[in-house]
C-alpha cells in the first residue's frame, strides 16, 4: 500500500484536499520540475476554449468535426464526422495549423497538434482547443505527451464520476522553458512523424482501392429497395425475421462477387473463429489486451492498451492472439471493422473482439477484404440487436469472401505491410522527440 504524509504547509489551499492529488509520484514530479525553469501554461495562451455542443450531422459534405475519440497517440485518426457550417458559432471555433486539441474526458489528456489537412475543421465539446505564443507549439505538444505533461494533467483532473480536465486547471500546468533552437529540433521530428503517418494511411487506402477496383465495386447497385419480399425458406435458413437483413442490395453484392471470380463462405477458409474473453485487467503487467476500441479504420492502435497477467493469459487459450490473426470488431458502434495483428508480442482478445484464423487465404488480404465495404456491408446485414448491435461468430462464418489469385492477394498484403512499416517509423520518430524532451528535464 502506498501512502505519504503531507504537512499542512504543503497543502495547496482548500480547493485540493484529496489524497489522490498528493500521491508521492506527483510530489516527486513537482519537485523535479521545480529544479528547472518553468512557466505556467496560462502565460503562453492567446486563446483557449471548449468545443461546440452539437451533434454531428453525418453529412457527405460539411466541416470536419474532431471529437475526443479522434485524438490518438500519434495524431488524428478514426472516422471524421462532419457538421453543417451553420452549427459553428464563429470563426474562433475553426482550427488553425499548430493549434493543440486535448481530450477533456474519456481518454483525458490525449492530445494532438493540428496538421495542415485539418485546418478549418471544428471541434466537439469533449475537447479543449488552445493556441499559444512565445513557445513552439510542436515542442509543447511533445512535452504534454511526456510523463511530465501527462502526470500533471492526471493530477489536475477532477475525479468525481469520471476523470475530467477543465480550462482553469489546464492553465496551471507547468511547462519547461527550453532554448528555441532545441524546440525547433522537436518540431522537425514531429512533422516527420506526421508525414510517415499520412503515408501509412495512404498505402492502406491504396490497398483497399486496388481491391475494390478489382471486383468492380462501383458497378454494384447498392441502393435500398423500397419494396421486396423473401421466401419462407430463406427466413428459416437464416433464422432472421427482420426486413433489413433481406434487403436485395446484399444479395446483389454476393452475386456480383460470384461473377467476378472464386468465392467461398468465410467458415470454409478458417480453422479458428472465436470471440475473446472478459479479461482481468492489471496495469502493472505486460500482456496486452486488445478490445474493440483498438481496432481502427486502417491498422490497430496498440499504444495505449490495457494489460493483464501472464497467469490469466495462459489460462485463456482460446483468447490468445497470434501473429497474423485477424481481429474483428463484434460489438458496438463500428461493427465489422477488421485489423490484422502483425506484432510478435503476446496479446489477449477481449470479449467484444472476434479472432479469425484463416487457411487457404492470405490473412492480410482477408483483413482488408473484411475491413472494406465488401465486408462491412455483410457485417451490417448480419448485425443484430437494438441499442448495442453485434455480429455473432456463427454469422461471421456466413460472409461471402472473394478469393482472387495468390499473387493479387500478396499485392494487397505488400501494401499493408508497407503501411504498417510507415506507421512504425511514425511512432519511433515521436518516441525520439519525447525522449529528447525528457532528457532535457532529467539531465
Amino acid at each position: 500500500m502506498t501512502h505519504s504524509i503531507i504537512q499542512k504547509s504543503q497543502l495547496e489551499g482548500a480547493q485540493r484536499l484529496d489524497a489522490e492529488y498528493y500521491q508521492p509520484k506527483y510530489l516527486e514530479l513537482i519537485k523535479l520540475l521545480e529544479k528547472q525553469k518553468t512557466q505556467k501554461l496560462e502565460n503562453l495562451l492567446t486563446d483557449i476554449r471548449y468545443g461546440i455542443y452539437t451533434e454531428p450531422d453525418y453529412l457527405e459534405e460539411g466541416v470536419d468535426f474532431l471529437r475526443g475519440s479522434n485524438l490518438c497517440a500519434y495524431g488524428i485518426d478514426g472516422d471524421i464526422l462532419k457538421v453543417n457550417k451553420l452549427a459553428i458559432p464563429n470563426e474562433k471555433y475553426l482550427l488553425k495549423e499548430g493549434d493543440l486539441l486535448i481530450a477533456r474526458s474519456g481518454s483525458v489528456g490525449q492530445i494532438s497538434i493540428i496538421a495542415p489537412e485539418f485546418k478549418n475543421a471544428t471541434f466537439g465539446s469533449y475537447t479543449i482547443r488552445f493556441r499559444v505564443q512565445n513557445i513552439n507549439p510542436y515542442f509543447l505538444y511533445v512535452f504534454l505527451k511526456t510523463k511530465y505533461g501527462r502526470l500533471q494533467v492526471k493530477r489536475l483532473s477532477t475525479q468525481v464520476s469520471q476523470p475530467n480536465i477543465n480550462v482553469p486547471n489546464l492553465k496551471l500546468i507547468k511547462i519547461l522553458k527550453v532554448d528555441p533552437k532545441a524546440q525547433d529540433k522537436i518540431e522537425v521530428l514531429v512533422k516527420q512523424s506526421y508525414q510517415e503517418n499520412r503515408k501509412s494511411k495512404q498505402l492502406y487506402q491504396q490497398a483497399e482501392q486496388v481491391l475494390l477496383e478489382k471486383v468492380g465495386f462501383n458497378k454494384i447497385n447498392l441502393k435500398d429497395d423500397l419494396c421486396y419480399r423473401s421466401t419462407l425458406k430463406q427466413v428459416q435458413e437464416s433464422h432472421r425475421f427482420d426486413a433489413e437483413h433481406f434487403q436485395p442490395k446484399y444479395q446483389r453484392l454476393v452475386k456480383h462477387l460470384a461473377k467476378v471470380g472464386v468465392v467461398k463462405k468465410l467458415g470454409k477458409i478458417t480453422n479458428f473463429l472465436k470471440r475473446g474473453i472478459q479479461p482481468i485487467y492489471c496495469e502493472e503487467n505486460k500482456i496486452r489486451v486488445i478490445n474493440s476500441r483498438h481496432i481502427g479504420r486502417h491498422l490497430l492502435n496498440i499504444d495505449d492498451l490495457a494489460k493483464t497477467t501472464e497467469k490469466f493469459w495462459q489460462s485463456s487459450t482460446t483468447a490468445q492472439i497470434q501473429k497474423n490473426d485477424i481481429l474483428f470488431y463484434s460489438t458496438g458502434a463500428y461493427i465489422g471493422r477488421t485489423n490484422i495483428y502483425l506484432e510478435n508480442q503476446k496479446a489477449l482478445a477481449s470479449n467484444h473482439t472476434t479472432i479469425i484464423r484463416t487457411k487457404d487465404c492470405n490473412p492480410i488480404y482477408l483483413s482488408v477484404f473484411l475491413n472494406s465495404p465488401l465486408g462491412l456491408m455483410q457485417a451490417e446485414q448480419w448485425a443484430s440487436g437494438g441499442g448495442q448491435r453485434e455480429v455473432y461468430p456463427n454469422h461471421i462464418t456466413k460472409f461471402t469472401i472473394y478469393l482472387p489469385p495468390k499473387p493479387f492477394q500478396q499485392r494487397i498484403a505488400d501494401l499493408v505491410q508497407k503501411s504498417y512499416q510507415a506507421q512504425k517509423r511514425a511512432k519511433e520518430l515521436l518516441k525520439q522527440a519525447k525522449r529528447k524532451v525528457e532528457e532535457l528535464i532529467e539531465e
